[in-house]
Formats: C-alpha cells, structure tokens, sequence
C-alpha cells in the first residue's frame, strides 16, 4: 500500500470534500427546520488526510483490508445533528429515509445492533449520497443523536472507545452505568415533554406549540422562546383545552393560505422584536378575524396600540383609530 500516494490522492480530493460538506450541511439545516424540529445543532466535517491515513492503517491491522479507501471510507464528510428528544432521532431519519434527494444506502440503529441485553452509544447513523452527488467517493455519513448521547460520545470516546488496550471490568461496569443514565435521561425527557404538551392543564402549551412548528416550517428563523411564551399567555389567559385546538387548527389553515403574505410580512417586520416571533401568526389571525374585539383585547390586556400599528400596515389592515 502506497500511503504516500493515497495521502496525495486525498489531499486533491480534500476541497470537493468540503465543498459537498458544506452543501450538505444546508440541506441538513433546511431539512431539520421543514421538518419542525426544535433545538437541533447541526454540524459537518471533513475527514483530514491523518485521520484518513490512520483510518486505512486500522482497517489492515484488523484483518480487514480496504480494496479502495477512497470509496470504501464513507465518512470522509460526516454530517451531524445533535437533537433534544429522542424522538426527533426517529423522526429525522425517517424523514431523511424518504427524501429523494437523499440517496440512502445505509441506515444503522446501533440501540438495535446493541440488542436488548446490552448497553451502548444509541445513535442513527446513515451513509448515503448528498443532492446532485452520486460519484463513487462522494458518500457521506449523517449522525443523528441526542445532546445527551452526544455527551456520552465524547466522554466515552476518551475513556475508552478505539482505545489502545482493553478495559476492566470495573471500567466497563462503569461506562454501562453512564450509557443507562443517558438512556434514562431521554426517556424521561420525552416522556416529560409529552406530559406537559399534551396535559388539559397546559391548553397554552397547544397553541405555543402549533405556533413554534408553523414558524419553523414556514419561516425557519430564530425566535425568543420565553417571549411567545408570555404573548400567548396574556392574550389567550384562560383559554380551554378544547378552543385552544379548535384555535390551533384554524391558525394552521390560516398559516398555509396566507403563507406568502406571512412571509412577506416577516420580510418587513424583520426590525420589530415582536413581529418577527411566532406569535405574529396569532395576531395576524386574530387582527384578520376581527380587528376591533382583537384591538380591544390588546388594550384591555394594558398593551401599547402603537406596537399593533406597523404590523397592521405591513399586514393591509387598517386598525381602528382613536377618536
């Protein structure tokens, strides 16, 4: 094997490497934000020519010799999405599964290759063909993760995993340890996550919801969290479970019919701390329901009218002026 040779190979490969790194990351970014998920960070890199280099010496001192390193490494570009509920995991990848954009070749579980009897990194890991790319050395490897999972792999990559000598039994009884905390960690964040969202005590938490994913899907910007949070909480204080899903299902109708005028709406309101958040699908809702008992509301609420203003303008509705 001449390394050198390789070496040189993959050193003119490297830029297109990157190039595909970063196109994939975009796809990755906007694949993530259609699809609703929150919290999600998305990273990329490019395999350098030492690890490459060490990663063909592995290969042979296992037995298992690769015929062309070029091709056979898949994770030359490795993508990464580090998520906060374990079911956005299954969720991405199965989204991923169906993009035909995507060319899939390889999807593994590792919580299944693990088995029910036994404890380890339970991430998704998928090798496939980024858009408009399907040369032979172009395949890539997705990662989808928890953040908790992602905390295990760094600790656990330096404590043993591709380590140089084995472990004792004290050490792995110990790692195990670690690797069922995360497991029951994002358990319990989900299960957690589903209680809140879906108990009749939290009807706010249905319209909060149906708000953050109509944002993420159809305008994909950055947004305060604890702010939409206090706007739906003073406008719809009180509100039952019932009216907060009739009021959810309507926005969202509203939200796809109007999804132009939303955008263009943002576009302008960008300045405005307050229009530029989720909760300006359920003004422009209420404003287009009716302007009068919604201005009320406003005010009543102890609000400044002057914040409806630009928004009205920039929504054509003209706002009630006091007399």
């Amino acid at each position: 094997m001449d390394l050198k040779k390789l070496g040189d190979l993959y050193d003119e490969l490297h830029p297109d490497l990157q190039e595909i790194a970063d196109s994939l990351t975009s796809y990755l970014k906007d694949l993530v934000r259609k699809t609703g998920v929150k919290g999600a960070n998305v990273s990329s890199r490019v395999k350098d020519k030492d690890s490459f280099l060490k990663k063909v010496l592995q290969k042979s001192f296992k037995g298992e010799p690769w015929t062309d390193p070029i091709v056979e490494c898949t994770d030359k570009v490795g993508c990464r999405i580090d998520v906060v509920y374990l079911a956005d995991v299954f969720r991405l990848r199965d989204e991923i599964e169906r993009e035909a954009n995507l060319k899939v070749q390889k999807i593994d579980d590792k919580a299944v290759e693990l088995g029910a009897d036994s404890l380890g990194y339970g991430g998704v890991h998928i090798d496939a063909y980024p858009p408009g790319r399907e040369d032979d050395f172009a395949t890539c490897e997705i990662q989808l993760r928890t953040h908790a999972q992602a905390a295990w792999a760094m600790a656990s990559h330096e404590l043993s995993y591709k380590g140089p000598v084995g472990t004792t039994d004290e050490q792995r009884r110990g790692l195990n340890r670690l690797t069922a905390l995360v497991e029951l960690f994002d358990e319990e964040v989900d299960r957690i996550s589903k209680e809140i969202m879906n108990s009749p005590s939290f009807p706010l938490s249905i319209v909060i919801r149906t708000l953050e994913s109509l944002w993420l899907t159809k305008i994909g910007r950055p947004y305060r969290e604890d702010l939409t949070a206090a706007v739906v909480a003073t406008l719809l204080e009180g509100i039952s479970e019932d009216d907060a899903k009739t009021l959810s299902d309507r926005i969202s109708a509203f939200a796809d019919e109007r999804a132009e005028q939303i955008v263009e709406a943002v576009r302008a309101l960008d300045h405005d701390p307050l229009m530029s958040q989720p909760e300006l699908l359920l003004i422009y809702f209420s404003l287009s329901e009716d302007k009068f008992a919604f201005l009320d509301l406003w005010i009543k609420k102890g609000l400044d009218a002057r914040l409806l203003d630009e928004a009205a303008v920039q929504l054509a509705i003209k706002l009630p002026q006091p007399s």
